[in-house]
């Protein structure tokens, strides 16, 4: 076998490992609405599903529309043994870092909260609350490639355009009584009484 074989079947084997090493899962950021300007409330983050556990990750959130919402916390897991690491708040985009050295989430686990944002609500109307992901690795070293799903968040109810009924126009029909008049002409006819003679 020549060299140049060799050096072409290493190169798929690598090219093998590192496609089985990829693995896709889904990151869901969650809808939801606060109810008006200068309130808050939570919105979660979830992994559908690690199949080779997970070892560690660095994401961030970020609001599609700043001008509609600022991010004023996040909630970590807090798993037992894991370093935890985010960006300052209050601000548009927060990274996160998290690393679970002690196999908390093992393979297979599915329904994994990575963490939890905390939004308020600045302006009514909407905005999207959107997910990038810089480096996220399983239990066996291998790179997990998540499809990400943003999520919406309404500020203020939302407000469903209502159209004033028109006026209903009112019909009177008038109804006039004919009475038909029949006018009978008596005619008399003159009798002729017979006459005798004395």
């Amino acid at each position: 076998m020549s060299g140049r074989t060799i050096t072409m079947i290493s190169l798929l084997v690598l090219c093998a490992t590192i496609a089985a090493g990829a693995q896709a899962v889904t990151i869901t950021a969650g809808d939801g609405t606060i109810p008006a300007v200068d309130q808050t409330e939570t919105f979660t983050i979830m992994v559908d599903e690690f199949p080779q556990g997970l070892l560690g990750f660095n994401i961030t959130a970020r609001l599609g529309d700043p001008s509609k919402a600022e991010i004023v916390g996040i909630i970590l897991p807090h798993w037992p043994g894991s370093l935890e690491d985010v960006g300052p708040v209050p601000a548009d985009s927060v990274w996160i870092k998290v690393f679970d050295y002690q196999d908390h989430v093992k393979p297979g686990q599915t329904d994994v909260i990575l963490c939890t944002v905390q939004v308020r609500g600045d302006a009514p109307g909407t905005t999207t609350l959107e997910l990038l992901v810089d480096k996220m690795n399983s239990d066996d070293l291998g790179s997990i490639s998540p499809v990400l799903i943003p999520g919406t968040i309404t500020i203020g109810s939302a407000t469903i355009p209502t159209t004033s009924p028109s006026p209903t126009a009112t019909v009177t029909t008038a109804t006039t009584a004919t009475t038909a008049t029949t006018a009978t002409t008596a005619t008399t006819v003159p009798t002729t009484v017979p006459t005798t003679a004395p």
